[in-house]
């Protein structure tokens, strides 16, 4: 099998894995849906902080040092097609929260269920990305979901993994898994959220590349 017989992509006209996987997406989900944009300036810049990149992090952020058992590292790998087959795309174009959206209250009440695909009565958000402001954490992990951005959080002089109250970006995943995981309380300051469908069809496409 060849790309260019299989996909109709020449491996000439691209740099990496990455940018062809993107033009794959691009020719067989982004631009079939007709409803997803592109986007530029303020949301883009707000929205992509709410990407968080690998992490490589000791229990604790301690050095671990035994010398009676052996130590193992857990090295995960196809991270990108394990989370794109359980994922979807956004429909139509982020939209400003209101001062009452402002609440974890309000967002999980108004939040897509999980096989929910489009808009039914208060189930009209079908994602959001926000600052949020930790205020409380009910459980400590040695590896924590919370990520302390030093830019964010320059008064903060603590390992970026780590259990410690902050400023954070979070899209409505991560919030969920930290108040599910760690017992998280927190102040929305202010965010983006989309009310269109989700599109499901990138999972079918990833597991068909793989």
């Amino acid at each position: 099998m060849t790309l260019l017989k299989e996909f109709d992509l020449n491996v000439y006209d691209y740099v990496s894995i990455c940018s062809i996987a993107n033009k794959l997406f691009e020719n067989r989900v982004y631009f079939p849906n007709g409803n997803l944009y592109d986007l530029s300036n303020k949301p883009r810049e707000f929205i992509s902080r709410c990407i968080q990149g690998g992490r490589c992090m000791l229990s604790d952020n301690i050095k671990q040092k035994s010398e009676k058992k052996l130590i193992a590292d857990f090295d995960a790998v196809s991270l990108y097609p394990s989370a794109i087959a359980r994922l979807y795309t956004l429909e139509g174009i982020p939209k400003v929260m209101k001062d009452e959206m402002l609440s974890t209250e309000y967002l999980m009440r108004h939040l897509f269920d999980d096989d929910q695909k489009e808009p039914i009565g208060e189930k009209f958000m079908s994602g959001f990305f926000v600052l949020i402001k930790i205020t409380e954490i009910g459980i400590h992990r040695h590896f924590p979901l919370i990520v302390c951005d030093p830019e964010l959080n320059p008064e903060l002089n603590v390992p970026r993994s780590s259990n410690t109250c902050c400023l954070m970006y979070v899209d409505h995943i991560t919030l969920q898994d930290l108040i599910k995981y760690q017992g998280v309380k927190c102040e929305v300051l202010q965010g983006y959220y989309y009310d269109g469908n989700r599109d499901i069809r990138i999972r079918d496409e990833s597991k068909e590349v793989v």
